[in-house]
């Protein structure tokens, strides 16, 4: 009988090696992480919104077009336009959705060239014809069909307003 506590210890000892290597694994790669950035910023890209419609313009091919589009969408811009309007959601607590003309100001017509979300507490500082500086991801660019000129509009998520 006296090898019987050896094993009951053995046994426990395997237990708490398992649950060691359980809880470590499931960190990760077991080492704690201190003092480690959140992550890297995502560059900005180069691309501008005069630029993206110009290369829709010139695009032969509807086919064309679209891998480039695809190629285009999650790319980090940084763009100044023009505050259109700022529409307040119709259920408390969401975000408001803001209209921005990318064209130079004195143009006939207005669209809304580049969309996004804000919190209320952003939104509700802006005003109509407001220049405005910000950075976003491209989430979706569309067009606007049977339009005599280019009609783009881009939509983006993760937007922060620049000083």
């Amino acid at each position: 009988m006296a090898g019987a506590p050896q094993q009951k210890m053995r046994v426990i000892a395997v237990l708490l090696l398992a649950v060691i290597i359980l809880t470590l694994s499931s960190c990760g790669t077991g080492k704690q992480a201190v003092n480690e950035p959140a992550g890297t910023p995502k560059p900005i890209s180069d691309l501008t919104f005069s630029g993206i419609r110009q290369q829709r313009k010139d695009a032969l091919k509807i086919e064309d077009w679209e891998k480039l589009r695809d190629t285009l969408i999650g790319q980090r811009v940084q763009w100044t336009g023009r505050v259109l309007h700022v529409t307040e959601p119709k259920k408390a607590g969401s975000p408001y959705e803001i209209a921005i003309d990318m064209d130079p100001s004195g143009i006939e017509f207005s669209y809304d060239d580049v969309i996004f979300l804000l919190p209320k507490d952003q939104a509700t500082s802006l005003a109509k014809d407001q220049e405005l500086t910000f950075q976003g991801d491209i989430q979706e660019i569309n067009e606007m069909k049977g339009t005599v000129d280019l009609v783009l509009t881009i939509r983006l998520d993760k937007v922060t307003i620049m000083p």
